[in-house]
């Protein structure tokens, strides 16, 4: 399993959680379906292109995520098993693309790749139920680390070997995502910083647009469709 995949994972379900009664720390309760689509902008042009790439959220009446559905590379399925309203499995159906290919293959790829499934195990909570640590199918390890009040979060990966190679860092004001630090640590230690601004809310305070820019490049515009319980 590539560990950039556990990251994508857990980037929705790391903010949420029953037991926790902070509304800021699970702000998706209520909701049961999220459908988040996206547009891109160039730096320096007016020019807007948009992304075929979606994702759709399923939600239990918690506002924890139960399906997550991407379109990007094929298609992807993560569904989440919880026991007494603590995560304890996610399992991922997928197409098997190569981690390098050129963008006239992608097509090609896709129609001929086998369907892998991988599953996560979760470890270990906190005293909130949150997940601690996961692993991954190949012995791939992740640390959850929160701090303050759902302010900060520090997800760490471990290789088979317990070597860190990643980590992935989430910053939070009034209960929406602000910035990812995503640090890589081999073969050279590089980082790469998102912002996320121009938050647009529904009448129930729930996000309905954001914009967002790696490294300060290209800006991408989400809006998320909302269908409440």
């Amino acid at each position: 399993m590539k560990y950039i995949l556990i990251i994508t994972l857990l980037l929705i379900l790391t903010s949420v959680n029953e037991f926790n009664s902070n509304q800021e720390c699970f702000p998706d309760k209520g909701i049961k379906t999220a459908i988040i689509t996206g547009e891109i902008k160039t730096k320096n042009s007016s020019e807007i292109k948009k992304i075929v790439e979606s994702r759709e959220i399923e939600f239990n009446k918690n506002g924890q995520p139960l399906v997550i559905r991407n379109t990007k590379n094929g298609g992807e399925e993560n569904k989440r098993e919880y026991k007494n309203n603590e995560l304890q499995l996610i399992i991922t159906t997928r197409k098997k693309i190569p981690d390098f290919y050129s963008k006239s293959e992608l097509e090609s790829l896709i129609k001929n790749a086998n369907i892998v499934v991988d599953t996560v195990f979760v470890l270990d909570h906190h005293k909130d139920g949150r997940p601690t640590k996961i692993e991954g199918s190949d012995g791939t390890i992740q640390i959850f680390e929160y701090f303050g009040s759902c302010e900060k979060e520090l997800i760490t990966t471990l290789n088979p070997k317990r070597d860190t190679v990643q980590q992935y860092q989430s910053k939070f004001k009034d209960g929406v995502l602000i910035e990812t630090i995503w640090t890589i640590f081999k073969p050279v230690k590089s980082s790469r910083i998102s912002k996320y601004f121009e938050y647009k809310f529904d009448k129930n305070g729930n996000w309905i647009k954001r914009s967002y820019s790696h490294q300060g490049k290209n800006v991408i515009t989400e809006t998320r469709k909302l269908i409440y319980y």
